[in-house]
């Protein structure tokens, strides 16, 4: 081992001068633990002190020890790895090449993007494939205060992409040993809303088209749920976790029915019939519309782990009250349609007579 790193909130475990008597260095980092997660400058000092020992130290094995189970060490390692999903679940992704654009023989570092995995249908076989929509560092500079157009979004398409598309041509990567396809999820000016409601533009794709989001131009990027940016769905649902449960009593007869929660509450949103359908999806996550006044199960999500937050149930039983159409929508767009004016002169100063 080269180097230790303590993050126990007192002098009690090591001794400095023991552990690099056998020729290991120590620090200390010392983080409180008791519920309390590593700080946003700890959590940088550790990922600076790791990426400096490994670039000077490269086949020296790093320790990380904390004491009392506060997972002290599982935050700081975490935030060290590479793939999150939307559950906040690390893993770990090998196979994939990110080639750096000046010089393909060597990748890009510390570079942090943002998308999703889509399922795609080509010829009745699936294929799981990232979409990259977003960016927040790149080689080591953080890129998040940048705009979004066309600041981040040409950084993935011609940096980021272009050089992995350049590499593949030159045969530096190998498309059938990486263990899923990267690409850039393309976006289009807000004018174009109406073609990609139609019906030719959902065919080309090879997934499911349920909706629009609508990402300003102008804005830095914004971790978790972001006020600024807007999604248009045809179908109104709500994500519930379901709970089936056996109601009984004097003069009712025993019924099964569904209960259906949302994040934070201990208590049901509301209550559903149980079908077939979902009979067998006690405490699974399901997606389901509002119709004739009664939740209608859509699917399970087999992707999420937990069901949509109050606000966001609060804000789709709005919508389904007042609904929004796709004419509504292009209509909208039609009339009050994004125009940027950000790079024009400031009108002149009214002269005083």
């Amino acid at each position: 081992m080269g180097l230790l790193i303590d993050l126990t909130n007192t002098d009690r475990f090591y001794n400095k001068a023991d552990v690099e008597t056998h020729g290991c260095h120590y620090l200390k980092l010392q983080c409180r633990g008791h519920g309390e997660t590593p700080s946003i400058k700890q959590t940088k000092i550790f990922i600076e002190i790791c990426k400096n020992f490994i670039a000077q130290n490269p086949l020296e094995i790093i320790g990380v020890h904390c004491t009392h189970g506060f997972k002290r060490t599982g935050f700081l390692l975490i935030s060290y790895s590479v793939f999150i999903d939307r559950d906040n679940s690390v893993f770990q992704v090998s196979g994939l090449k990110f080639p750096h654009p000046r010089d393909l023989s060597r990748s890009l570092k510390d570079t942090l993007l943002d998308g999703e995995m889509v399922i795609d249908k080509v010829n009745s076989t699936e294929y799981p494939r990232y979409l990259a929509y977003d960016v927040i560092m790149y080689d080591g500079n953080d890129v998040s205060e940048k705009s979004f157009f066309p600041d981040r979004y040409t950084i993935i398409e011609r940096e980021i992409m272009g050089s992995r598309y350049r590499a593949l041509n030159e045969g530096i990567i190998c498309r059938e040993q990486e263990p899923f396809p990267v690409r850039l999820k393309h976006f289009w000016d807000i004018t174009q809303a109406n073609s990609l409601l139609s019906a030719k533009f959902a065919e080309q794709l090879g997934h499911q088209l349920d909706g629009l989001i609508f990402q300003p131009s102008k804005e830095p990027y914004i971790p978790g749920t972001a006020g600024e940016v807007l999604k248009w769905k045809p179908i109104n649902s709500v994500d519930f976790k379901l709970k089936i449960v056996v109601e009984s009593g004097m003069g009712i007869l025993t019924r099964k029915i569904g209960h259906l929660y949302i994040g934070g509450f201990k208590e049901p949103f509301d209550h559903m019939k149980i079908t077939e359908a979902i009979e067998d999806l006690h405490n699974k996550i399901i997606e389901c519309t509002f119709e004739n006044g009664h939740w209608v199960f859509m699917r399970e999500r087999t992707d999420k782990s937990f069901p949509n937050s109050f606000t966001t149930a609060q804000s789709v039983c709005h919508s389904i009250r007042a609904p929004i159409t796709a004419e509504n929508l292009c209509n909208y767009i039609e009339i009050y349609r994004f125009k940027d004016d950000s790079d024009c002169l400031p009108p002149p100063c009214k002269r005083r007579r």
